[in-house]
This record gives structure tokens, C-alpha cells and sequence, in this order.
């Protein structure tokens, strides 16, 4: 089971995603694991790459908000955010090493 945890402790299992949405997911990660980009860079990149995934066909905008793709995105944002220090940290600092993903270092 591939699985994604955000710092507010939120679960989800990746697999159970439908495929535009795993595969924007696998876009969005490895983009972010392999170019360690700055946070207005990679905002750009996944709402980019959201409105070409087509997921926007299948929902209206206030569903797509409440998506768990969304919720991973702005994750993925905020922690780089909170490497810069430009985002305070969650108040329960042991939530980052719980989600099993120290973060990065800018």
C-alpha cells in the first residue's frame, strides 16, 4: 500500500486513488522529491498540472477543494513553506516525523 500521511495527521492510501488523480499525485511527488523546488515554484507546478490532468471534467471547484490530491498538494506546499520559514510549524512538532518524512532542508 503506498500511503501518503500529511503533518496534520491525515492518512491516505494512494492506491485507492482514481487514476487521474494517482497520477497526478506520482507528478506532483516526484516533482517535488527530485527537484526540491522553491514554494512558488512548486505551487505553480501542481495547480498547473491539476488543470491538465482533466480532473477539473470530473468535478466541480468546490469538490475539487475536498479532494485528498488536494489536501496532499497544499501539504507538500506547506512543508516547503515551513523549510523556508515562511510557514510556522504545526504546533505538535512530532507530527513531522510521524508522517515519516523529515522535512527538507532548503
Amino acid at each position: 500500500m503506498k500511503k501518503y500521511i500529511t503533518l496534520d495527521r491525515k492518512e491516505y492510501n494512494i492506491d485507492t486513488f482514481p487514476p487521474k488523480e494517482k497520477a497526478l499525485y506520482e507528478r506532483v511527488k516526484s516533482y517535488y522529491d527530485n527537484n526540491k523546488p522553491e514554494w512558488i515554484e512548486f505551487a505553480n507546478f501542481w495547480m498547473a498540472h491539476l488543470h491538465l490532468s482533466g480532473i477539473e471534467d470530473d468535478y466541480t471547484r468546490e469538490e475539487i477543494i475536498k479532494l485528498p490530491i488536494w489536501d496532499i498538494c497544499n501539504d507538500l506546499e506547506g512543508r516547503i513553506g515551513i523549510a523556508l520559514g515562511f510557514v510556522k510549524e504545526p504546533e505538535d512538532k512530532n507530527a513531522i516525523y510521524e508522517t515519516g518524512e523529515i522535512i527538507r532542508k532548503v
